[in-house]
């Protein structure tokens, strides 16, 4: 199944035009394979939870331990201090955001440079004004990580519900690997 990710990564990566959707929906694909397909189809939500435009193909077994934040109820998610902070800055400033998140997703000030095509005293500039801004200490292990799971806790809840529930209708196949796709628009 790993190898049909790369064709799904392709086909997500046609759809660039949605990613500025005011939901937020982005197209991706989460991937279960559990042996029962009640769970495999589970697990593949879950993924799904965990698409972003610079990762639109998720595998269950590769989150680890970070699907279990899919279990914290969405309203404490968005109680929560870093990701109304988080939330704020995406609605407002999404250059700021698109910094955080390569910062976040490499853990290194000249890989976020790379990955942005900015110099690397650019992209410190804005971590810095962002630490300020969040009351996050970005340089820190613990403000690494606390920003990392305040942007994956913002992701999309209710735009995700109903995704799952239009792809549900339209996708009933019972196959053990189960693959839930997010179009937006749809």
């Amino acid at each position: 199944m790993r190898r049909h990710a790369h064709h799904l990564q392709e086909a997500a990566a046609g759809h660039e035009e949605h990613l500025a959707d005011p939901v937020g929906a982005v197209p991706g694909a989460g991937i279960g394979a559990a042996e029962s397909p009640n769970r495999s189809w589970r697990q593949a939500r879950t993924a799904l939870r965990f698409t972003t435009p610079r990762q639109p193909v998720v595998h269950h077994d590769d989150l680890g331990a970070l699907a279990l934040l899919a279990e914290i109820p969405q309203n404490a998610s968005r109680d929560n201090t870093d990701v109304t902070a988080i939330a704020a800055l995406a609605s407002g400033h999404p250059e700021d955001l698109e910094t955080l998140d390569a910062y976040c997703a490499t853990g290194s000030l000249r890989r976020a440079a790379d990955l942005l095509h900015l110099h690397h005293s650019s992209v410190a500039r804005r971590l810095e004004q962002l630490g300020k801004t969040l009351d996050i200490e970005l340089t820190e292990p613990t403000g690494l990580i606390r920003a990392r799971l305040a942007l994956i806790a913002r992701l999309p809840d209710l735009a995700f519900q109903a995704d799952v529930a239009i792809t549900a209708a339209r996708h009933p196949e019972t196959s053990r690997h189960r693959r839930v796709d997010r179009h937006p628009g749809d």
